[in-house]
């Protein structure tokens, strides 16, 4: 069976199951007959790929936002929470009630700010802020809307541990996987970090202790420091550590010096983590430049969870943060300049999209292929957002099961990157139903089935 056969024919099972049990034969066949005349049609050509049969599809975006419209940090620069609806992004966009409101996700919190050695906003910092480009948000035509985290003061000797800005959720043992997405750009002040003291943690996923001497399990994405070179490079590593005071081997520690850590501008990053042990656990990171081909950075299989307790308590699991060791922030500041990143466009998983534009993790290639990547359904309509890897001119149309075009939008300036369509169900009842939206760019054709209500 070639591949357009076996995705006409999984479409349809797919469909036929959402057909009442009540129905006739005569009008089961009817229909099988229609949708594959119109699946025959619109897999013809070679670039097909599908995203929306839920029964198919084991993967939820649980959350995303780009910081923007009705995003907000409660306490300032000394943040201690975001909330809001971004409004400039589609549902799940609620920070509340759509991540921290997530079944086995608990609070979003950001902190690492310690009383003891009275530190402010002028030493650590978690804020929305604006794009250090100066860019200009296509939505909301306004200027970009990003989180800011700075580090230039720890004092670890009076705070301990507590000496890191930082964002995280509590996250179930239980879940298998999480892909995380994000931008991020690291300021040129992180190269006048090359000769101070210690490494910088940008990203951690931690099985906590639950007592001082009880262990905790951590991976951490991090990056290192070539003094010969005056360069830095990419790092991660993995441990399980016995007690509160003692180092532990790393269970693996890996280095990529191959790909340049780029300053100054927004990269596009991928981190995946599937629970598993020597032989089934997987961790990937994966960067992209504007205008570059993607990277990978790290792809790794080994233990990632702690093995002797893998469905334990809650883990940490830290989107953002500017964590190093004692002495770094101020020899920085020392040399006129911040410890500090911002990120942007956040997304989180439940595991890959099976189609993923801005991945090598799997999916069709960014560069070349155009893409539907996501879709949501309001109340209002359905909004579709489509890649476009270069400038290209795009229809959309939308087609009922029996094979009717309802639906149609042309665009006629080539454009690129993210597109967003939305259809307001526009000659179609106010009902319950499944249509077909069919994306054709140069050549390609973007299936997807859309349950509208």
């Amino acid at each position: 069976m070639n591949i357009s056969r076996r995705i006409r024919v999984g479409l349809i099972g797919a469909i036929m199951a959402l057909v009442p049990a009540e129905a006739t034969n005569y009008y089961v066949s009817s229909v099988k007959r229609r949708l594959n005349t119109i699946l025959k049609r619109t897999l013809s050509l070679s670039c097909i790929y599908i995203l929306a049969v839920a029964a198919a599809v084991p993967c939820e975006l649980i959350f995303r936002s780009g910081f923007e419209a009705n995003t907000r940090s409660e306490g300032g620069d000394l943040s201690t929470d975001i909330v809001g609806i971004d409004m400039s992004v589609a549902h799940p966009n609620d920070w509340v009630a759509d991540l921290e409101g997530y079944p086995g996700i608990g609070n979003f919190s950001t902190g690492g700010f310690c009383a003891a050695a009275n530190l402010t906003s002028n030493d650590h910092k978690v804020r929305i802020t604006d794009d250090p480009t100066g860019a200009l948000n296509s939505i909301t035509g306004k200027t970009n809307q990003v989180l800011h985290m700075w580090n230039r003061n720890n004092n670890a000797t009076a705070c301990g541990w507590e000496t890191r800005p930082h964002s995280d959720i509590d996250v179930d043992g239980k879940f298998p996987e999480l892909l995380l997405r994000y931008r991020m750009y690291l300021h040129p002040d992180l190269q006048k970090w090359i000769g101070c003291p210690g490494w910088l943690q940008f990203w951690e996923l931690k099985r906590d202790r639950k007592t001082t001497d009880s262990p905790y399990f951590t991976i951490q994405l991090m990056l290192n420091q070539d003094r010969a070179k005056d360069a830095l490079f990419w790092r991660v590593n993995s441990r399980r550590t016995m007690a509160a005071n003692t180092d532990a081997p790393w269970l693996w520690t890996i280095y990529n010096r191959d790909v340049p850590v780029p300053l100054g501008e927004w990269i596009a990053a991928e981190i995946y983590w599937k629970k598993g042990d020597e032989r089934t656990g997987r961790f990937m990171f994966v960067i992209q430049r504007n205008g570059h081909p993607r990277d990978t950075i790290f792809n790794i299989t080994g233990a990632t969870v702690d093995l002797d307790n893998p469905d334990g308590n809650m883990y940490q699991y830290k989107f953002f943060t500017v964590y190093t060791g004692d002495g770094a922030p101020q020899c920085v500041d020392a040399k006129g300049g911040v410890l500090q990143i911002y990120w942007d466009d956040l997304e989180l998983w439940t595991s890959f999209p099976p189609v993923n534009p801005a991945s090598s993790l799997g999916g069709p290639d960014a560069r070349n292929t155009p893409a539907m990547v996501a879709q949501s359904t309001t109340v209002d309509g359905v909004e579709f957002m489509a890649y476009l890897p270069r400038p290209m001119r795009f229809t959309f149309s939308v087609f009922d099961i029996a094979g009717n075009s309802i639906w149609n939008y042309s665009q006629s300036q080539a454009v690129s990157g993210r597109q967003r369509i939305f259809w307001h169900g526009g000659g179609v009842p106010r009902a319950n139903g499944m249509y077909i939206g069919v994306l054709s760019a140069e050549g390609a054709k973007l299936v997807r089935l859309v349950s509208y209500r």
